[in-house]
């Protein structure tokens, strides 16, 4: 692989590797900005449904004590008129029961219940009701109550809104005693209309308003145990003892009592945040369930966008990598081509970079390697050529010299005759003979050359 190919591919990873890096930052960035998104707005519908709740349920409370103020003063009318209509008018009981359905039907009151000493309601304008107050409490404990009003002078009593036995319709009463004897004179009041009035202030209200907007699609309150206490997919109220029934938001919820903290999960399109509110009943989980689709689809499009950007960057970003990569990579293939003619033996090479900077201060001191090698080669050859010539001379003066000594030596009866010499280079100085004298005997003559080796321009030397 050439140097070129590395350079590129090195500068084209290290930039795919920082453009999806930061796709991937922005990418993360979106879904988190969507996330904190859908829990700001819970955190403020949470805030203005607990205190929409809150405002209502002191609404109900005034509304309520305001309506028992009310009824007692309409209980006390009630009591000094059949007191008129009995002892002073003498009027029968059919008749003022007539008397009793009119200011029924034409009042916001709508039932009478006026006793006798012993609790039976004698008077009253729902004739087919024949009712006597109980002594002790019964099953909801709702018309016992008012018994003690028959031993009480001036006595009165207001009673909660409740459901009542016989038909479970809830009603709010209120009674005082008797003025003219022991009685029991209550009034009563169906808080159909007092639900009415309190329309558009409960927390069911207000989640069932906000459902369809901002892209709430779905509200619920759970309980610590799963309990049900609304769910604006129900067409009414939840009922008691129902439970969570989607076991994630179930779970959801009681993870976010546990944790005390929000909890965010995605399902699909869809959204879905738990978080714990303090309400007047003890701590509640509040799930909404949002439509992530449009935000989705926003962050989809950014991010469809940032990818488009992100592709052309690259691009460009590839391209000035090409350029940038040659520009390195052909003086550097143009040394190392010289290079591998120079070690060929091509020293008249010259390297022409014009790259500036570095690569051009290595191209020119190249060329003086070159220049160099080439008179260090060249000085070389000549000593190379001149050792040659000394090596040829030497080996001649050493043949010369091996034929100047005797080939064949003398033989002498009862004496054995060796010579030898072994020169300390490839000419040497040293000379041997043997001489037969007349007189039968052998003399032998030995020389040898001052110095050694061959003359070098040396003048003479003394004996």
């Amino acid at each position: 692989m050439s140097l070129r190919t590395k350079l590129l591919l090195a500068f084209t990873l290290l930039l795919v590797v920082a453009l999806g890096a930061n796709y991937l930052l922005v990418a993360s960035q979106g879904r988190r900005l969507m996330n904190e998104q859908a829990l700001g707005r819970m955190e403020a519908l949470t805030a203005v449904m607990v205190t929409a709740g809150q405002y209502g349920l002191g609404v109900e409370r005034n509304i309520e004590e305001l309506l028992g103020d009310q009824m007692i003063a309409q209980a006390a009318l009630a009591a000094h008129l059949v007191d008129v209509a009995e002892n002073r008018a003498h009027m029968s009981p059919e008749e003022i029961n007539e008397r009793l359905r009119d200011i029924a039907d034409s009042t916001v009151l709508d039932e009478f219940w006026i006793t006798d000493e012993k609790g039976h309601a004698y008077l009253r304008n729902v004739e087919e009701i024949d009712f006597t107050f109980p002594s002790v409490p019964t099953e909801r404990n709702q018309a016992w109550e008012f018994w003690r009003l028959l031993d009480q002078e001036g006595g009165q009593f207001v009673q909660k809104a409740m459901a009542r036995e016989y038909d479970l319709k809830v009603f709010k009463y209120a009674g005082v005693s008797g003025i003219d004897k022991k009685r029991i004179v209550q009034v009563g009041f169906n808080t159909d209309s007092l639900s009415k009035f309190k329309a558009g202030m409960t927390m069911e209200d207000l989640a069932r308003a906000a459902v369809g907007r901002g892209g709430i699609l779905r509200l619920q309150v759970g309980g610590a145990g799963g309990q049900l206490h609304m769910d604006t997919d129900l067409p009414g109220p939840a009922v008691e003892g129902e439970r969570i029934q989607d076991e994630e938001s179930l779970s959801m919820a009681k993870e976010a009592l546990t944790e005390n903290a929000p909890v965010t999960r995605r399902r699909g399109d869809y959204l879905i945040v738990a978080s714990p509110f303090q309400y007047e009943s003890g701590i509640r989980a509040l799930l909404l369930t949002f439509d992530a689709g449009p935000v989705a689809a926003t962050v989809r499009q950014a991010l469809g966008f940032g990818a488009l950007v992100t592709g052309g960057l690259l691009v460009l970003g590839i391209y000035f990598a090409f350029q940038f990569s040659r520009r390195i990579a052909e003086p550097v293939q143009t040394l190392a081509a010289e290079a591998a003619e120079i070690g060929q033996g091509n020293l008249d090479r010259r390297v022409d970079v014009k790259a500036g900077g570095e690569l051009e201060v290595l191209s020119n001191a190249f060329n003086q390697m070159v220049t160099s090698l080439k008179a260090h080669t060249e000085e070389l050859r000549r000593a190379t050529a001149a050792k040659q010539r000394l090596e040829t001379e030497m080996r001649v003066a050493a043949n010369v010299q091996s034929t100047m000594l005797p080939r064949d030596l003398p033989k002498v009866q009862g004496l054995p005759v060796f010579a030898s010499t072994e020169p300390a280079r490839i000419v040497g100085g040293d000379f041997y003979d043997f001489v037969e004298i007349p007189d039968g005997r052998l003399a032998f003559a030995i020389g040898d050359a001052w110095d050694t080796g061959s003359p070098r321009h040396s003048s003479p030397r003394s004996p």
